[in-house]
């Protein structure tokens, strides 16, 4: 499975659209458990939408990534971050915050 933007955020029982707007949430397909949101760092305002709609227990935890960053997962758990160029990183978002995670740089 692979996906940019909604094709990342259907794997998961809910994601963070802007086809909703203002941004909102739409369900996934949930083959993924809780949520996704792309475009973390391109979309600035997604940032506070999807950590106030996880912190208010509106949206399931999840993940955030950046632009040109892939989750890889394996048996339905996140196995690692990859990316194509340098710097960038996902994100773990949880009601309690959010945790960085580097991205392993391929190319």
């Amino acid at each position: 499975m692979a996906g940019l933007s909604a094709g990342m955020i259907c794997w998961f029982q809910q994601g963070i659209t802007d086809s909703v707007w203002p941004l909102g949430v739409v369900e996934g397909l949930g083959f993924l458990q809780g949520s996704g949101c792309p475009h973390f760092d391109t979309e600035v305002e997604r940032q506070d939408v999807y950590k106030h709609l996880v912190a208010s227990g509106h949206v399931s935890p999840g993940i955030a990534l950046e632009d040109c960053v892939a989750a890889h997962y394996s048996d339905g758990k996140l196995f690692k971050i990859v990316t194509e160029t340098q710097h960038k990183k996902a994100f773990l978002v949880t009601q309690m915050g959010q945790e960085i995670v580097n991205a392993e740089f391929i190319c």
